[in-house]
C-alpha cells in the first residue's frame, strides 16, 4: 500500500519546492534513453513534453518559412506535445468561454486528433475539448464536455463545405492553414484562415476538472496526428473575427490585447541548444531488434556532431561507425560484422557533444530471430512471437522444411529496408509469389510493402487473402480506387475451391500476385484467378516490407506462409506453373530477375526460444508457473542437461519434447506472494555440448484467488484493490478492484480460463459480476477467448455498455444477430434514469446462454433476451474482467464479486444475488465455478511522509526514518504519473522552496 502526503496547500508548495532543489540538475526517467525534450509556453513557461519521437523542425519550418521559426513535426503520428498539467484551462472553462488556435499542415487526412483535453468527468474517453482537424472521413469534429451528441457535445462538417477549400489534398500537404476552436455558453464556432467556418449549438457545460492537454493526439498513443503544428494558443474568450483575422495575417498572440485573455501560448522556437535525437535503433528495450544495423539521427544544436566528437560502443567495445550530413540532420550508422547472433541481448553507448560537455546515452536491446533471403541476404525479423515451424512444417512437409508460423496473429517477419523493391516498381513491373496455410478467414493482410506517398495507410503493395469477407484484394500505389489501386475477387468464384475452411486449414495454396503496367493478376496454384486494370503507377519510395501482416500490430495473418519471394518482372505462366509443381524461385530463368527470396529454412542449429513465462522484465508475472517454450534446431537437446533455478536455489523442473518443442515447467510451491521479485536461470545444452544459462527477472503482479480452487485472477495496467469498504457492500473487509479512469490496458486476467469449458461443451455458461462506472466507454465487463473464434476470439463477452449505450452480448463470434448477438439500448431498462450518474453506482450484471437462449440482467431484472445459434466453443482458454482485449477497450470503473456459473441461473438466484447474496452462498444447483471476491488484498505497509516547513525550507521525514530498504522516493509532474525514481534519495530531505511548477512526491516499494 502506497502512502502519500496528504493534498493540502502545504502539499502544493512541498512538492513546488522539490522540483526546484532535487538533487540539483534535471530529473531522468529510468525507461527513456534519451534527454527529455521540452517545449515552454510564452505566458508561464508551462511545459510540453515532446513524447514518441515528436520532434521541432528544422530551422524556418514554421508557419511563415521564416529563419528562426520552428513548429512541431508529428512525423507520421510519432506522438504529442504533452502538456502533463492542465489544469489551467479550467479557469477558463468555469466561465463557460474558451478559444484554441493553431496552424496545421498535414502529411495525410488519417484518423487523428488536433489536441485533446482530457476531463475524467467527461465521456468519451474523457473528451474535454477536442478537435479531429479533420478525420480520416474529411469531416472536422469539435467536441466539448464529451462525445458525441450532437445538442450538447459535437459540431462538424465536411472540409469541402469550406469555401476556400480546393478539394485536393495539397491543400493540407503544401499548405499552412490557420484554425480556430471557440465556445462561448452554448455558441460554438471553427474558424479556417480567418473565415467562419461552422457554428453550431452545444448546451453541454465545459468541465472545469481539466487534467491534461495533449497536442497532437488523443494520448500518449493514440490518434496521432501526422504533419506539422506550430503557433499553439489558448485563450479565456471566444475571439473575434477581427482578432482571428489578426493571427492569420501574422499577429502573435502575445501582441494581441488583453482582452483577448491569453492563457498559453507554445510558439515551438525553443528548439535544444544541444540539439535534438529523431530516432536510436534498435529501439531502446527493443525485444525484436534487427541484427544488422545500430544508428542514432540526430538535428544538430549550436555544436555540430561530427567523428571527432561522437563515439560509439557496442557492449562496451569502441566500434567504428560511419558519420553523414544532410543540412542539420545527422545519421550515425554502424553495421555489425558478423551480424548479431539471434535473440542476443546487447547495450550501445553513445558519446556525443552538449551545450554543457560531453553527454552519454546508454541502451540496451535484444536481437530478434531472423531470417535472411538467399538473394542478398536481406534480413527479416521474426516479430511479436512469430517464429518457424517445427523440422518438414514446410510447404513441402520434407525434413529440413520449414515454414513461418503466425499464430493466430503474433506478428509479421519485418523487412526494415525495403527499398530494394523500388528496382522493380521503378519499371512499374513486379511480382511477389508465396505458399499459404491459414488457420482461420480472418481480417489480415499476407504481405505489405510500405509507401509514404502511397494512400490507404502507405499501401504500396499489398494482399488480403482473403479477407473476412472471402474476397482476395490486390492493392497498389494506395488504396482502394477500382480504376487506379485495386483489383478483387471473391474465391468462391475460384473452380477448384471447394467451399469448406479446411481448403485453407488443411492444404498449402500457392498464390502469385502480378503487375506489369496497367495489367493486374492473380494466381492461385498454377492457375489464373483474375486479372484487372489498375491505372495507378507503382511507386518507388517503398520503404519497408512486412510479410503477415499490415503493420508491426495491425492486420496480422493467421497460419503459415513458406518461400516467399519477389521478382522484378511479371512472371509468365510457365514460370508460376514451374513454381507451383515445386521449382525454386532460385532455379527460375535469369529473365524472370529475382529480387528477393525467404525460404524459412535458415533456422539457428541451436534453435530458438519461442517463450518465457513469466515473461523477461515483465510488472505482471503469474505466481503460479515458470515455463520455458524452445524450438529445437538442427542440433536437439540433450533433456538430461536441462535444469532450472529460482534465485539461484534449484528447483524441480520437467523438460519434456514434443515434436521440435521442448518445454521446461516448474509451478512454484507455495506460489510466489504478489508483487515478489524472481530470477530464474535456465541451464541448457549447446550445439557440440557445452552448457549455457540463460537468466531472467520477473516480478509477479498483484492478483486475487478464487475461493473454489484458488484460480489466480491477475492485476494488469492501473488496476488496484479499493480502499477497504470499497466493494459494493461498503462494509469493512470488503474490497473491489478499481480499474482507473484511463484506457490502460486494465484488468482482470484470468490465465487459465479451461475450466469454462465443461461448462461450454453443454452450450451453456452464466457471468456476473457487480459494476460502478467512472464513465460509460468502450469496455468488456467479461471477455472470454476461444482461439478459433473469430472476432479477436470472442467466446463469450459483454460490453456494459459500449459508448453508444448499447449493452451487446457475443458468443461464438461477432456479430451477427442471428447466430451470435444480442443488444439493446440502455434507454429500454426500467428502472434506468437517464442520467450518466446512473452508471456511477452499482448495479449488478449477469449474462448468460442455455442452448440458443442469451439473456442479460440488470440489478435482479430481466433486461434482454434473444437467440444466438452459434454454439458455445469448447477450446476457450483465458478470460478477462474489465477488459476487451480485441478493441484494447479498459472498463473505467471499479468491479467486484466476479463469478462463473455452469448453469444459466435461475430468476430467484440472480435476484439473491442482486439483493447482496454471494455466489458461493447459493444452492449447489447453481453450479458455480468460479468466484473472486476480491477481498484478498495484499498490503504492503510503507513509510509515512510528513512535510514541515521552516522559512523558505521544507524538510521531508518519514516514519521509520530513513525509510526502509526497499522503498524510493519517486516524483511526478502529475498525480496521475509518469513517476520518476530518484536514485539514492531517502529522508530526511531539506528542499528550498522555489517557483517551479508543482511536482507529486510519493513513498512506493516498485
Amino acid at each position: 500500500m502506497r502512502k502519500h502526503l496528504p493534498r493540502t496547500q502545504s502539499w502544493t508548495r512541498l512538492v513546488a519546492a522539490v522540483a526546484a532543489a532535487w538533487l540539483a540538475g534535471p530529473l531522468t526517467s529510468l525507461h527513456a534513453a534519451l534527454p527529455t525534450v521540452v517545449t515552454k509556453d510564452k505566458v508561464a513557461a508551462r511545459e510540453g513534453i515532446l513524447v514518441g519521437g515528436s520532434r521541432f523542425t528544422l530551422d524556418g519550418g514554421g508557419y511563415t518559412g521564416q529563419a528562426g521559426d520552428y513548429a512541431i513535426d508529428f512525423g507520421m503520428g510519432t506522438g504529442p506535445v504533452h502538456v502533463t498539467d492542465g489544469s489551467f484551462l479550467n479557469t477558463a472553462t468555469a466561465a463557460n468561454e474558451m478559444s484554441f488556435a493553431l496552424w496545421i499542415k498535414k502529411y495525410d487526412n488519417s484518423a487523428s486528433s488536433a489536441f485533446w483535453a482530457f476531463s475524467p468527468s467527461s465521456s468519451g474517453t474523457q473528451r474535454g475539448w477536442q478537435a479531429h482537424i479533420p478525420w480520416s472521413n474529411e469531416q472536422i469534429y469539435f467536441d466539448t464536455a464529451g462525445c458525441c451528441d450532437g445538442a450538447t457535445q459535437r459540431i462538424n462538417a465536411h472540409i469541402n463545405t469550406f469555401w476556400l477549400y480546393t478539394g485536393d489534398i495539397t491543400w493540407w500537404t503544401t499548405q499552412w492553414h490557420l484554425f480556430v476552436f471557440s465556445k462561448k455558453g452554448d455558441t460554438k464556432r471553427i474558424w479556417i484562415d480567418g473565415e467562419l467556418f461552422l457554428e453550431g449549438i452545444n448546451t453541454g457545460v465545459l468541465p472545469t476538472d481539466i487534467t491534461q492537454l495533449f497536442i497532437g493526439a488523443q494520448g500518449v498513443g493514440t490518434s496521432l496526428m501526422r504533419g506539422l503544428i506550430d503557433d499553439f494558443a489558448v485563450f479565456g474568450t471566444e475571439l473575434s473575427q477581427a482578432t482571428i483575422q489578426q493571427i492569420f495575417s501574422g499577429t502573435k498572440p502575445t501582441a494581441l490585447p488583453a482582452s483577448a485573455k491569453l492563457m498559453a501560448y507554445w510558439d515551438f522556437n525553443d528548439v535544444p541548444a544541444g540539439g535534438q535525437f529523431v530516432s536510436l535503433s534498435p529501439a531502446p528495450n527493443a525485444a525484436t531488434a534487427a541484427p544488422n544495423l545500430v544508428r542514432v539521427v540526430h538535428i544538430n544544436g549550436s555544436i555540430a556532431w561530427d567523428l571527432n566528437n561522437v563515439g560509439l560502443k557496442l557492449d562496451g567495445v569502441a566500434v567504428t561507425p560511419t558519420l553523414t550530413r544532410v543540412d542539420q540532420t545527422v545519421t550515425l550508422s554502424y553495421v555489425p560484422s558478423p551480424l548479431l547472433a539471434p535473440q542476443s541481448k546487447h547495450m550501445a553507448t553513445l558519446t556525443y557533444p552538449g551545450a554543457a560537455g560531453p553527454q552519454t546515452v546508454e541502451w540496451e536491446f535484444t536481437v530478434g530471430p531472423y531470417t535472411q533471403d538467399r538473394v542478398a541476404s536481406r534480413v527479416g525479423v521474426f516479430t511479436g512471437g512469430s517464429g518457424y515451424t517445427g523440422a518438414g512444417g514446410g510447404r513441402t512437409g520434407q525434413s529440413g522444411d520449414y515454414a513461418v508460423d503466425f499464430g493466430m496473429g503474433t506478428g509479421p517477419v519485418h523487412v526494415g529496408d525495403g527499398t530494394f523493391l523500388n528496382q522493380a516498381t521503378a519499371k512499374d513491373e513486379m511480382t511477389f509469389a508465396l505458399w499459404v496455410k491459414k488457420a482461420d478467414i480472418a481480417s489480415s493482410s499476407a504481405f505489405w510493402a510500405r509507401s509514404p506517398s502511397s494512400s490507404g495507410g502507405g499501401r504500396g503493395w499489398q494482399a488480403h487473402i482473403p479477407t473476412s469477407d472471402g474476397r482476395i484484394y490486390f492493392d497498389t500505389a494506395g488504396c482502394c480506387d477500382a480504376g487506379t489501386q485495386r483489383i478483387f475477387y471473391n474465391i468462391i468464384d475460384f473452380p477448384p475451391y471447394t467451399g469448406d475452411l479446411t481448403w485453407w486449414t488443411s492444404q498449402w495454396h500457392l498464390f502469385v500476385f502480378t503487375k506489369k503496367a496497367d495489367v493486374k493478376r492473380i494466381w492461385i496454384d498454377g492457375l489464373l484467378f483474375y486479372e484487372g486494370y489498375n491505372t495507378g503507377i507503382l511507386p518507388t519510395d517503398m520503404t519497408e516490407l512486412f510479410i503477415g501482416a499490415e503493420s508491426l500490430t495491425a492486420g496480422l495473418y493467421h497460419g503459415l506462409i513458406d518461400d516467399f519471394a519477389v521478382f522484378s518482372t511479371a512472371l509468365s505462366e510457365t514460370s508460376i506453373v514451374a513454381l507451383y509443381n515445386g521449382t525454386a524461385p532460385t532455379t527460375l530463368p535469369a529473365t524472370d530477375q529475382l529480387l528477393a527470396y525467404w525460404d524459412f529454412n535458415d533456422i539457428p542449429p541451436g534453435g530458438l526460444f519461442l517463450s518465457f513465462t513469466p515473461a523477461p522484465d515483465t510488472t505482471s508475472g503469474v505466481p503460479n508457473l515458470v515455463r520455458v517454450v524452445h524450438l529445437q534446431g538442427t542440433e536437439p537437446w540433450d533433456l538430461d542437461k536441462v535444469s532450472l533455478k529460482i534465485d539461484g536455489a534449484a528447483v524441480t523442473a520437467s523438460a519434456t519434447r514434443d515434436a521440435s518443442r521442448v518445454t521446461v515447467n516448474h509451478v512454484p510451491s507455495p506460489i510466489f506472494a504478489p508483487l515478489s521479485k524472481h530470477t530464474a536461470t535456465l541451464t541448457y545444452p549447446l550445439p557440440g555440448g557445452a552448457l549455457a544459462d540463460r537468466s531472467w527477472s520477473f516480478t509477479v503482479g498483484n492478483y486475487s484467488k478464487d475461493l473454489l480452487n484458488q484460480r489466480i485472477g491477475l492485476l494488469m495496467g492501473p488496476s488496484v484493490y479499493t480502499a477497504d469498504g470499497g466493494g459494493r457492500s461498503g462494509q469493512p473487509g470488503d474490497y473491489g478492484i478499481d480499474l482507473g479512469r484511463n484506457n490502460a490496458r486494465q484488468g482482470v486476467r484470468v490465465l487459465d480460463a479451461s475450466f469454462l469449458n465443461a461448462a461450454t461443451a453443454n452450450n451453456e455458461l452464466a457471468l456476473a459480476a457487480w459494476q460502478k462506472l467512472y464513465q460509460v466507454a468502450d469496455s468488456s465487463l467479461f471477455w472470454v477467448t476461444s482461439p478459433t473464434t473469430g472476432s479477436g476470439g470472442r467466446a463469450f463477452q459483454g460490453h456494459t455498455p459500449w459508448s453508444n449505450s448499447q449493452l451487446y452480448f457475443d458468443t461464438g463470434g461477432c456479430c451477427d444477430a442471428a447466430t451470435q448477438r444480442i443488444n439493446a439500448h440502455i434507454n429500454t431498462f426500467p428502472r434506468y434514469s437517464g442520467a450518466a450518474s446512473w452508471w456511477q453506482t452499482w448495479h449488478h450484471i449477469v449474462f448468460q446462454k442455455q442452448g440458443d437462449l442469451k439473456q442479460i440482467w440488470i440489478d435482479g431484472e430481466l433486461f434482454l433476451e434473444g437467440f444466438s445459434s452459434n454454439l458455445l466453443p469448447t477450446d476457450i482458454t483465458e478470460m478477462w474482467f474489465g477488459y476487451n482485449p480485441a478493441d484494447n477497450g479498459g472498463l473505467r470503473g471499479i468491479i467486484d464479486d466476479a463469478a462463473a456459473f455452469k448453469t444459466a441461473l435461475s430468476p430467484a438466484n440472480i435476484a439473491s444475488l442482486a439483493a447482496g447474496t454471494m455466489p458461493n452462498a447459493l444452492p449447489a444447483s447453481a453450479g458455480l465455478m468460479a468466484y473472486w471476491s476480491f477481498n484478498d488484498p495484499t498490503v504492503v505497509v510503507g513509510p509515512k511522509l510528513m512535510a514541515v516547513r521552516s522559512g523558505n525550507n521544507v524538510t521531508v521525514t518519514s516514519d521509520p526514518q530513513p525509510m526502509a530498504a526497499g522503498f524510493v522516493l519517486q516524483t511526478a509532474p502529475a498525480v496521475t504519473g509518469p513517476w520518476t525514481t530518484q536514485a539514492g534519495a531517502n529522508t530526511p530531505l531539506t528542499v528550498p522552496i522555489g517557483t517551479e511548477q508543482a511536482v507529486f512526491l510519493r513513498a512506493v516499494k516498485p
